[in-house]
């Protein structure tokens, strides 16, 4: 049957048997073909880590909520011009962290909430708009020490090392600070330098390199009151988080298919010649069968030809002794 030809794990002979190099059966066929369907779906399973970019070595993180609505910067003000730029300004600035704080020239970012005055909030929202007097603000304030909280979003991020194509997320942290009457606090979000370092190579080592920042912690100070209520000072610290993950590659996926196909084909092997033993001690004792059958085949065939020659030369013999006769009788007849 065609099913026993699929058979690869029956011990080989030295002889053909019956065109086959091996005593295989029906049994051994069928668990070579479901040997070679789980190592070939071992295979797929593995190659899939380096298809999907799964399993990396390193897979630990932190997660946080997401908050859905903010407000943007829209405007800069230029201390040289002692005006105020749109976002699609030619002069427009966004703010700039730069170098770290162990930096002779780094730079940091100041957010200040100060006290209305009304020629700057007509420069931000135009004429007609005008602060509230100091005065029925501290009359409404009078009996209260703080007068609210305030929620300061930004964009901060957390690595989701199992993420191939983002492994930084982006979400919104939220720093919550009392607004009170005889001082104000100040805020100093320290930020670390982040890297993400992908090791995906096929066959060869390829390295990616990802950055962001992460804040590390907020400092908080309070300070005397003048006319700032909140203040919000960003700093990038120069120590960094390192993130290093490593995918598998074609070789490592070739070396872990090899592992299970030794493995199957060893279990198959040993389940396989239980029943090999039964099938050789079968396939010789029918081998020896047919030789005898052959044999006394052939014999019986050798022994009808001699009879058929004996029975020839008997034949031949009568015959040459009847014509010795019949000679003889016509040559006494002659003479008379």
């Amino acid at each position: 049957m065609f099913i026993k030809r699929l058979d690869y794990l029956s011990p080989p002979v030295t002889f053909y048997h019956q065109g086959l190099l091996s005593h295989s059966s029906i049994l051994s066929g069928i668990i070579s073909v479901f040997s070679l369907i789980t190592i070939i779906s071992f295979a797929v399973y593995f190659s899939l880590d380096i298809i999907l970019k799964r399993d990396p070595k390193t897979f630990s993180f932190n997660n946080y909520e997401y908050f859905e609505r903010s407000a943007c910067i829209r405007k800069y003000f230029s201390k040289i011009d002692q005006k105020y730029y749109n976002t699609g300004d030619p002069k427009f600035r966004w703010p700039i962290i730069s170098h770290g704080t162990y930096n002779k020239v780094y730079g940091i970012y100041n957010a200040v909430v100060v006290r209305c005055q009304n020629n700057i909030i007509k420069l931000i929202l135009g004429e007609g708009h005008e602060c509230q007097k100091t005065s029925d603000f501290e009359a409404l304030y009078r009996n209260f020490t703080v007068y609210g909280d305030a929620f300061f979003y930004f964009i901060n991020h957390y690595v989701d090392i199992l993420n191939y194509t983002n492994p930084f997320k982006k979400y919104f942290q939220v720093i919550e600070t009392f607004i009170t009457k005889n001082s104000y606090i100040s805020n100093h979000l320290n930020f670390n330098p982040s890297i993400v370092k992908t090791h995906n190579g096929l066959f060869l080592d390829n390295v990616e390199e990802k950055n962001e920042h992460i804040l590390e912690r907020n400092e908080v100070f309070t300070i005397d009151r003048n006319d700032i209520f909140i203040a919000y000072e960003f700093w990038l610290r120069n120590a960094r988080y390192y993130n290093e993950r490593i995918y598998k590659r074609i070789p490592d996926v070739i070396s872990s298919i090899g592992g299970v196909y030794q493995f199957i084909t060893i279990i198959s092997i040993y389940i396989n010649s239980l029943y090999n033993q039964y099938i050789v001690i079968s396939d010789t004792e029918n081998l020896l069968h047919s030789s005898i059958h052959s044999e006394k085949h052939i014999n019986s065939k050798i022994d009808k030809e001699k009879e058929n020659v004996n029975n020839k030369k008997i034949k031949e013999l009568e015959n040459k002794e009847k014509n010795k006769k019949k000679k003889k009788f016509i040559i006494t007849n002659n003479q008379k």
